[in-house]
């Protein structure tokens, strides 16, 4: 599905609302990369939280999945409000002609969805972030990623890391959206993959009830990896919960030889790296960096 000098990327708002103009920097850097852009009828809608009613953020998305001019799909940003709609879009003109579909947070629901149809998609930074200074090294990846089709970087290792390497598809995104999808069509197949979470603004113990119920789902039984990315803004409460984030994830892997790997550039900061959901990765963790790569030359 790489992208060519020429081709259509739309942009919808399939969640929180947009301010107005705030797509312009992205629609200026999208055409210097040779790309035509589309923006949905109603992205600049606000419905009280939300860009536009349901319906009106329905249509926008559904419009952009099934024309076949249009070669990916860039969500506007996240918030909440893609799930409201994610049962009402019909996927099949999609599965005939799938195309990129690009963002995190909320669109994890979306991510959830097409893997399960086999189809990869892009977890990284969403249109809001283009053209601050802050996101230029994860939207020029961006590029990397719809324009080269690899993915790879390095960065260092945290102390609490545990070492060694694995190879397998990625899978997974937000983890409150991950644990909201359990029992829906968007539940998530985590056997034998290696499983990318992050999160934002949650309380520690928020965080530890949503892995318990992934392992009492049986979720983290038999995942070859785990990739911890940004926890963002957590709160603690009052009296302490008495564990931090990574201490919290690890207690849910006491007796593990899977890698896990905390600060994975993944998630609500300036580095939000673009990863391949749906391919096969390559994760190398040493007590100094961190390798993550995915290509067609990963092997699994």
């Amino acid at each position: 599905m790489l992208l060519q000098s020429g081709d259509t990327i739309a942009i919808v708002a399939p969640a929180g609302r947009v301010e107005k103009d705030a797509l312009s920097p992205a629609t200026r850097i999208l055409n210097k990369w040779g790309l035509k852009v589309i923006t949905g009828d109603h992205v600049y809608d606000q419905t009280g939280y939300f860009a536009g009613t349901d319906t009106h953020r329905l249509q926008d998305f559904q419009k952009a999945l099934d024309d076949p001019e249009i070669k990916a799909v860039l969500c506007a940003r996240g918030g909440y409000g893609t799930s409201r709609v994610i049962d009402k879009l019909d996927f099949t003109r999609f599965q005939k002609n799938s195309k990129w579909i690009i963002g995190f947070s909320d669109i994890t629901s979306v991510h959830g969805k097409v893997g399960n149809m086999g189809i990869a998609s892009i977890h990284g930074p969403m249109a809001i972030h283009f053209g601050k200074e802050e996101h230029e090294n994860a939207i020029l990846k961006l590029h990397e990623v719809l324009f080269g089709g690899t993915v790879s970087f390095d960065f260092s290792s945290n102390p609490l890391n545990k070492y060694g390497s694995a190879a397998g598809m990625l899978t997974g995104g937000n983890l409150t959206m991950i644990t909201h999808g359990l029992g829906t069509p968007d539940e998530l197949n985590t056997k034998g993959k290696i499983l990318l979470i992050e999160d934002i603004g949650e309380d520690i113990y928020k965080i530890d009830r949503m892995l318990l119920q992934l392992r009492r789902a049986h979720k983290l039984d038999l995942i070859k990896g785990l990739l911890a990315g940004h926890f963002t803004d957590v709160k603690d409460t009052n009296p302490s919960f008495g564990m931090n984030v990574h201490e919290v994830i690890l207690s849910h892997f006491p007796n593990t030889s899977i890698p896990i790997i905390f600060d994975f550039p993944s998630g609500h900061e300036v580095n939000n790296y673009p990863v391949i959901l749906g391919e096969n990765c390559l994760v190398e963790a040493t007590d100094e960096r961190v390798f993550f790569s995915q290509g067609l030359k990963n092997e699994v």
